[in-house]
């Protein structure tokens, strides 16, 4: 392998971790910066404390933030489990053909 394809190798793997780790994270903080801005403008308030104040000050807003979190906390739940259930799937079937391959390569029978 040249030190060319090897420094190209090397660029597209950065650029793969840096889509696959950095940009997530680095969205999320953005919706965050959002999000509090948006509740800045709707509240009219100049810092964060008076924004929690004035929104945990009525008992609906906290009722309703409270379902909200639950609501995500279920879904985010149901879906971890579901990706749990497919990848033991993938991995059991997986794990079944090695060791087909490894038996059939021993010459053993199952």
């Amino acid at each position: 392998m040249t030190a060319e394809k090897y420094k190209r190798l090397e660029i597209v793997y950065v650029f793969s971790i840096l889509t696959r780790r950095v940009l997530p994270l680095a969205l999320a903080v953005w919706l965050a910066l959002i999000l509090r801005d948006l509740a800045f403008a709707a509240l009219d308030a100049s810092s964060e404390a008076q924004v929690w104040i004035t929104l945990m000050s009525e008992a609906k807003r906290t009722r309703l933030f409270a379902l909200a979190f639950g609501v995500f906390a279920a879904w985010y739940g149901l879906w971890e489990r579901a990706l749990r259930i497919r990848t033991e799937t993938r991995l059991r079937a997986r794990i079944e053909e090695l060791e087909k391959r490894i038996i059939s390569s021993e010459g053993l029978s199952a």
